[in-house]
């Protein structure tokens, strides 16, 4: 029988349940058995005679149910996860002051035939560059969180005529800063941004 087993410092202590998980981990990728034993004071371990006397007690059974809701609760994000066929975007109507392409552009970003929020990509002042194009985007409440935005800044960005695009957050907005990310913006250094700024070039 092959037995393995987990030892952790005393002064590192993880919660219960992430060590749990992490051992039945370990169990399932190698489909190892773990055998109980006894140390000499007394404690129960599970895996070969520990070195220190810090090991821990996992009831199997009730670590098995864990293990399942964990899965779970994994497999339940995944799904709400959006994919590329399920993001569309519609061209909209712009502002009066604002001129049609090939200077600006506007969709409504729907994902799963229902409205998500909208991106635009627009001439602005950006300092010190100048005047470049620059995308914002919004998602309604209900659709952040499941990689939409992702999806919708790269897709106005192919959409657009431009090959370079410039995209402007508040240096807290780490939601879209991840989200430009992976799109394929990759940020600016530059003191003399008040924000923080990343560029996308088209790839031929």
């Amino acid at each position: 029988m092959i037995t393995i087993k987990l030892i952790y410092h005393k002064q590192v202590m993880l919660p219960k349940l992430i060590k749990y998980r992490l051992l039945m981990g370990l169990l399932l990728v190698f489909k190892m058995p773990v055998a109980a034993a006894q140390s000499d004071d007394g404690d129960v371990y599970y895996g070969a005679r520990p070195t220190s006397k810090c090991f821990m007690e996992i009831p199997l059974e009730e670590g098995e149910d864990s293990l399942k809701e964990a899965k779970t609760s994994i497999q339940e994000k995944q799904q709400q996860y959006a994919r590329e066929a399920d993001v569309e975007l519609i061209r909209g109507k712009l502002p009066r002051d604002k001129e049609e392409p090939p200077e600006n552009y506007f969709w409504k970003i729907f994902f799963q035939n229902r409205s998500a929020g909208k991106v635009s990509i627009d001439l602005t002042d950006l300092p010190p560059l100048g005047r470049q194009p620059t995308i914002q985007i919004f998602l309604n409440k209900q659709a952040q969180g499941r990689h939409i935005g992702r999806i919708a800044y790269e897709r106005a960005c192919r959409l657009s005529h431009y090959d370079v695009v410039y995209a402007s957050m508040r240096r807290n907005n780490i939601p879209s800063f991840k989200a430009a990310s992976a799109a394929g913006f990759r940020e600016l250094k530059n003191a003399a941004f008040k924000q923080c700024v990343m560029k996308w070039v088209r790839r031929r």
